[in-house]
């Protein structure tokens, strides 16, 4: 999940800065290895890569033309994801796709005050 502190670096999807935060954005380091049995009954592992980036995000939009952007990022084979790294002290540029998306509108929000209604988004972000 971003932190507070963090909010002054937006995240840039396919160069475009989002003017907000997601709700929810978890992200999981993921493992690429295979492991093989040697002759002598021993797990031989390789690991190929042990830092490839999965994020959970979660956004709640009361804008359908960003609705209709990550509508549009889904459709793409690929595209990149800059997010500001603290470890860095600048902005990582990873080539990301999208996976399980979907959205669709909550319940009922149409009736919130000044807002024509909330969209719910979620999906995950898979790096190549």
């Amino acid at each position: 999940m971003a932190s507070k502190a963090l909010n002054r670096y937006p995240i840039i999807m396919n160069g475009t800065t989002l003017p907000f935060f997601p709700s929810g954005w978890q992200r999981t380091p993921k493992k690429i290895q295979t492991t093989n049995q040697s002759e002598g009954g021993r797990d031989i592992v390789q690991v190929a890569r042990s830092n490839k980036m999965s994020i959970n995000a979660t956004f709640a939009l009361a804008d359908y033309t960003w609705v209709a952007f990550f509508e549009n990022l889904k459709e793409l084979d690929s595209f990149t994801l800059k997010e500001y790294s603290p470890m860095l002290n600048d902005y990582e540029e990873r080539t990301v796709r999208i996976e399980d998306y979907s959205d669709g509108p909550r319940k009922k929000s149409e009736k919130l005050e000044a807002v024509t209604g909330i969209w719910d988004v979620s999906f995950t972000i898979e790096e190549f």
